[in-house]
Parts: structure tokens; sequence; C-alpha cells
């Protein structure tokens, strides 16, 4: 099997690149050839889409483009999308050279995906407008060439509690201009901009004050209208059901050979042994005071849960994956981010559903937190994981933990019945008590009140086992609940859910403090 999409760059030092910068160090992404004059005698017709419009309505922003691709006078395709989703919040419609345009979109998406998930945040508007235009800029040397030109047009609106449409078109060398009521470009661009100038000065209405259903007959009549003047630009051919398009949906180091014996703590393979000892000995000690994580299936999906005070514990790594850990904020930063580079560059080099968690542990991340940790005179990764894939069926479901030695711990790798659900936890008592206490409560068809009210109890069996005044013994219902309601008081609720309906590809979902609070008084 083809590891090498998933090794872990053995220099990766866990800082934040942009997701382009990323591709190319990996040598995923060409880059452009120096910007030269375009050879006179050449032979090769790149195919080329055309028009493409949007602009401001009543209820946000319609973008459309028509389905024509032509490479000079020949019509090479009538069903071409040029109007993609790049986001939840970002659309992007395009005119020039297909392929290099879809390869762009592909790249935003991604380098969007990959922002918010390293950052924990929305890349802004301007962000995401700079990082098409810098695209742009970096094709100038094919532009040159004269096989690469796309000229888009990019529609995104603030994700804040006042949401307000932004709207740009950019020139081949990738300067952007915001326009405030309406764009077109592609060879029926001039038809289509006479048509939205007249609709929205002398038309019956502005174009910003038109519901959809009107917004939608002024794009088509537009369109049409240009390919009535333009060959390159597809009308609308009801007998042949060829119509524009105004919507897409795109969301969809090798272990050490031998030991050095320069040293001479290594030289005898007792000393190793007793160094690993006590390596393993510290490593529990900082780890026995983390708070414990719970992740277990339900009706609809995965849930994970833990309470805290400050950091972060839950973490999105891919469209289907997300992540709990436990340990030092420096370490589980590292992996993380490794772990979304990981998936990140797999997805983009082949796709979404070739990003597997099993090929994520056993192929990277198992093998060098294990060599960290063996590597007596370095730093081992003070941390703990548990990861959960869901899948399309409750039986495709995984959960799968990895131990600060590398040591994996799967559900559903044996022949064994799977159970759905997975701890964590700071000592090896507080694991087991979590998981002995699941194994009696839970039940796979619950709602996701149920599914949080036991995935709290489960916390609190853990945290009852920690620390110097621990149970002895599993604690009974009355006292799970006194000590929950006691925790809950003083302090948050973190949790997220992997929902398997969700009709985004992106199945990752946080859950506020106030949502979770109000479902447990359901």
């Amino acid at each position: 099997m083809d590891k090498l999409p998933l090794a872990l760059d053995p220099n990766f030092s866990g800082a934040s690149e942009d997701f382009p910068a990323i591709l190319r160090r990996k040598s995923l992404l060409q880059s452009a050839p120096e910007p030269t004059a375009a050879a006179g005698n050449r032979t090769f017709i790149p195919t080329e889409s055309t028009t493409i419009l949007a602009f401001k309505f009543a209820g946000g922003v319609l973008v459309a483009g028509d389905r024509r691709a032509t490479a000079g006078n020949t019509v090479v395709y009538d069903r071409a999308d040029k109007v993609l989703e790049i986001d939840r919040h970002s659309i992007m419609a395009i005119a020039g050279v297909p392929a290099t345009a879809w390869e762009m979109a592909r790249v935003l998406e991604h380098s969007f995906q990959y922002f918010r998930r390293t950052q924990l945040q929305e890349m802004s508007v301007d962000g995401k407008v700079r990082a098409l235009s810098k695209l742009l800029r970096d094709n100038f040397g094919f532009v040159m060439q004269g096989v690469g030109v796309v000229v888009p047009i990019f529609a995104t609106y603030d994700g804040n509690s006042k949401p307000e449409a932004r709207l740009y078109f950019y020139d081949a060398m990738g300067a952007q201009f915001e326009v405030t009521d309406y764009a077109a470009t592609g060879s029926g661009s001039p038809a289509v901009r006479g048509i939205l100038y007249y609709e929205n000065n002398w038309g019956d209405k502005k174009l910003r004050e038109l519901n959809e259903d009107e917004a939608i007959a002024i794009a088509l009549r537009a369109l049409d209208t240009a390919a009535e003047a333009d060959t390159s630009t597809g009308g609308v051919d009801r007998s042949g059901k060829i119509f524009p398009r105004r919507d897409h949906d795109v969301a969809r180091r090798k272990d050490r050979a031998g030991l050095s014996t320069e040293r001479g703590m290594i030289e005898e393979p007792y000393r190793w042994v007793e160094a690993i000892a006590n390596r393993r000995e510290y490593i529990e000690t900082q780890l026995a005071a983390g708070s414990p994580i719970a992740a277990v299936g339900y009706r609809d999906g995965i849930l994970f849960v833990t309470l805290g005070r400050a950091r972060q514990k839950i973490f999105e790594i891919y469209d289907r994956i997300a992540m709990g850990a436990i340990g030092h904020p420096g370490d589980i930063e590292r992996l993380r981010m490794a772990a979304i580079e990981l998936a990140s560059t797999e997805g983009f080099t082949r796709s979404a559903a070739d990003v597997s968690l099993r090929r994520l542990a056993h192929y990277s991340l198992s093998s060098v937190m294990k060599s960290a940790f063996e590597q007596v005179y370095g730093p081992p990764y003070l941390a703990r994981l548990l990861f959960a894939e869901i899948g399309s069926s409750p039986k495709e479901d995984l959960f799968l933990r990895i131990d600060y030695d590398g040591a994996i711990a799967a559900d559903g790798l044996t022949a064994q019945p799977r159970q759905r659900f997975a701890v964590l936890s700071g000592t090896r008592q507080s694991a087991e008590w979590m998981e002995t206490f699941l194994r009696k409560e839970h039940v796979t068809d619950a709602a996701l009140p149920d599914a949080i009210s036991l995935a709290l109890d489960a916390w609190s069996v853990g945290r009852l086992a920690m620390g110097e005044n621990a149970n002895k013994e599993l604690p009974e219902r009355d006292a799970v609940r006194k000590h929950r309601e006691e925790e809950l008081a003083k302090a948050g609720i973190e949790a997220a859910v992997l929902e398997r309906d969700r009709k985004s590809a992106i199945r990752y979902r946080t859950l506020a403090d106030e949502e979770v609070r109000s479902a447990l008084q359901k």
C-alpha cells in the first residue's frame, strides 16, 4: 500500500503554514514558470469557459454561469460546471481555462478548511479574497504563455451575527475589485453587464430588492441574451434540458535501525530498558491529572464530551474525523497540526473518501510517537489521543486511541462485537471504570440529550477514580450524579458531534456550553 502521502515530515515543527505552501513543500502543487511573452507559433488551443455573472439580491448573492466550454470555434462541452462552492460562506465562479480554475477551486476549498481546523476559527473575508488573488498571481507565468488564464468572480459573506454579502471580480494578474451591486466576466460579459445595469437603474426593482425567483429570472435572461451575440456563451436549451448553472456543491521516518553506542547509558540493553521504564513512569505522572474525555455513539452520530476551565481538548481533524487529547498543550498542538496536515494533503492528493483514520494512525502518528518515546535523549510526546471516525452506518464507526508510546487500541479490529464508545483518561483505573460504566449503561440508539447525560456521567465516574482521595470501587449512580452537578456548577462543558446524516461533507460540529446544558434539561 502506498504510504507516501501519509509520511510525517521529520522536520515538522507545528508552525502554521498556509495550505498552498504545504502542497509546494510536498511537491503537490506546481509553480508556474517565469512570466514570458506567449509563443507566436503556438498551435495548442486550450479549453475555456466563458460567461459568468453575480449580483446582490434581497436574499444574498446570486452567482450564475452558462454551461458551455469551447476550444477556439469548437464547442467542447455544454454541461461544464462554472459555479463552485468553496465553503459554506463562499462561492467562486470561473471564466477562463477550466483545468486551471478547477484546481484553484480545490486548493482554495482545502485551504479554507485547513485554516479553520488548525486555527480553530474561520478565515476572514479579506484573507479569503487575498488567498484567491495570490493563486492568480502565482499562475501568471502560465497566463503569459497563453494556456492558463482565469478571471473569476468570488462571492462571500462575514459569518458574524449580521452577515454582510461581499462580491469581487479579478483580473488575470490577481487584482481584486469589490463591487457594490453586480459583476460579470467572460466573453459574453458586455451584454450581461448592459442588462444588469439596465435592470438596476430602470427596472421595476433594484437588483438588491429582488426575491430569489425574480433574481433567477433576470440571470437566465441575461445569459440567454449574451448567447445571442456570443458563440462561446451557451444559452438556455429547453428542449435539450441544458440550463445555465447557478449552484454547485463541491463540498462534498523511519525508526532508527540501531542504538547509539557513544553514550554509556544505553551501551548495555538493561540500562536502555531501565531508562524506558523511568520515562514511562515520568509520563504517567504528568498525565495523571488530565480531565477524562468520553466519546459515545448515539442515534445520529458520535458525541465527544469533557469538562474543563481553560484549554480546548476536542478538535476537528478532517471531514469525518475528530480528536480528543489530554497532556501537555504544546505536544497536543504539534500532533493535532500534524494530523490535520496529513489528512488534508491526503484528501487533496486523492479524495476526501480516501482519508482513513486507520491509515492516519497506523502509518504515521503511531510510529512517530513510538520513535519519540524510545529515543531516550529526545523529548517524548506527553499526550494521549482519542480519535473517532464516523461511517455511513453505525457498524462502520471507528474509535481509536493512541498512547504516548505509540500503542494503538482500536475498537472493531477483531472479530469481537464492537462497542460504540471509547474513553480517555489520565490513569488506567479511571479509564477502566469509565469503560465498565459505559458497558452497563450505553444504548446505541439513544437521542442526543440522553447521550450527553450518559457521557457526563461517564466523565464523573472517571474523575472520581483520580487523585489521592479516589474511590476504591465503582461509585453508585447517586454519587455520580451528585459529583456531576457539583462539577457542572464550576466548570465549562466542551462537546462536539460527528453527525452521520449531515448534508455537508464536513460532519463535525461543536456544541456550545449553553446548547449542552439546555439538552440536559430535556
